[in-house]
């Protein structure tokens, strides 16, 4: 069956075209989350919720431009900015919660520097408090713009600004991150 059949068939109540479906484009819509987040876990939980939301939403699917591969990249596009948009608004605690809250770096194998991903887990660290000291929103624009990777436009769309607006605060944003002394710091280092 080609892509149309299976989205009819999948339309029509057949789980097993939809599971099709899936075995079909998870690995694209994998690909484009991951290229967004850097985050294995986040990139599943965000690939799992694009396909049941579009199975959610199936019968409301009508064939146009993109077809279904473009619909289930806006689905998880979608997904992506409303992450970056509530994590965001989330506040930011950088104090543990008890002695066993502490981060830990990713474990490392043979091909690994274990200096190098201690290095980077510092410098990660540093650039989380210098985002948590700009203002709200140049932290959404930072994460709009570098974490998911939205063109400007975009960006400016789903913050329901201008992008003058969203540039400037871009601008600014970068600028107070460049002379941050603790980011400074870690880059120096």
């Amino acid at each position: 069956m080609n892509t149309q059949e299976l989205v009819t068939a999948a339309q029509n109540g057949n789980p097993d075209a939809f599971a099709e479906l899936w075995r079909m484009y998870r690995p694209e819509i994998a690909r484009m989350i991951y290229r967004r987040t850097s985050d294995p876990d986040l990139t599943d939980d965000l690939t799992s919720e694009v396909f049941l939301r579009a199975w959610r939403r199936l019968p409301t699917f009508t064939w146009r431009g993109n077809g279904f591969a473009g619909w289930l990249t806006t689905i998880a596009r979608n997904l992506v900015i409303d992450h970056y948009i509530t994590a965001a608004r989330r506040p930011v605690n950088s104090q543990p919660i008890d002695d066993t809250d502490h981060w830990h770096p990713p474990a490392t194998d043979r091909r690994t520097n274990p200096e190098a991903v201690a290095e980077q887990a510092d410098l990660a660290e540093a650039l989380d408090r210098a985002i948590a000291r700009l203002t709200p929103y140049q932290q959404q624009v930072i994460r709009l713009r570098f974490g998911a990777g939205l063109p400007l436009a975009d960006t400016a769309k789903h913050l329901k600004r201008r992008a003058v607006a969203v540039q400037s605060a871009q601008f600014l944003a970068t600028r107070a991150l460049a002379a941050d002394s603790d980011l400074a710091g870690q880059v120096a280092a």
